[in-house]
């Protein structure tokens, strides 16, 4: 019966037809009542990226049902190792979408899945702010100052933890964190901004 049910689009595939091709396959196996084949298209399509001439975003497209399915059968394990594959793909072959995988990112790291790399810790930070998950904004950043004391993103990192702070209704301890920073590092790309938000916080959360 499944044989039968894919049997066009197969040879469609073999054809050399694009990525829409192989999820249509795997959009026929569950609404025919068969997951586990639907998975095993888009896993051998994925093990074949050569031989089917897959580019970067349809390789993405491919991981993410894959994740989608997997959801669907409440399958946490594979889920998270999915989600692993695509940021080692796209980390490997397809570093300009490096950006559009920040909320795959944020999803392990919230779930104790993924370590940050210092670069990876403002675009994600700054996700938690944009969700109003500002005591996520504050965990991620850490002690980013005191573990990478170089780095370049240290005063724009602390100033979205300030503005957490106020979002969380901490002014004074987000105005002693900031006023700190501009005071340790005056030659930051950000201190001009770090000082505007003080003077801000002392006009509106300090009266």
């Amino acid at each position: 019966m499944l044989k039968k049910i894919l049997k066009f689009n197969k040879k469609k595939d073999a054809a050399g037809n694009d990525v829409a091709n192989l999820l249509q396959d795997a959009q026929t196996c569950l609404k025919s009542g068969h997951p586990d084949d639907a998975i095993s298209i888009i896993t051998n399509a994925l093990e074949s990226k050569e031989e089917k001439n897959l580019d970067a975003a349809s390789m993405v497209a491919l991981y993410e049902t894959l994740t989608d399915m997997y959801r669907q059968q409440d399958n946490q394990k594979m889920v998270t190792a999915t989600q692993r594959n695509l940021l080692s793909f796209v980390e490997k072959d397809a570093p300009e979408l490096v950006g559009s995988t920040l909320p795959i990112k944020y999803e392990l790291f919230k779930a104790g899945e993924l370590r940050l790399t210092p670069d990876a810790v403002s675009g994600i930070a700054q996700l938690a702010y944009e969700q109003q998950e500002y005591e996520e904004v504050i965990k991620i950043v850490g002690k980013f100052a005191h573990n990478h004391p170089e780095h370049s993103d240290i005063g724009k990192n602390y100033l979205l933890v300030g503005k957490a702070l106020v979002k969380e209704q901490k002014p004074e301890q987000a105005y002693r964190l900031l006023a700190s920073l501009a005071k340790k590092y005056p030659q930051d790309a950000e201190t001009p901004n770090v000082k505007q938000f003080l003077l801000e916080i002392k006009k509106v959360h300090l009266k």
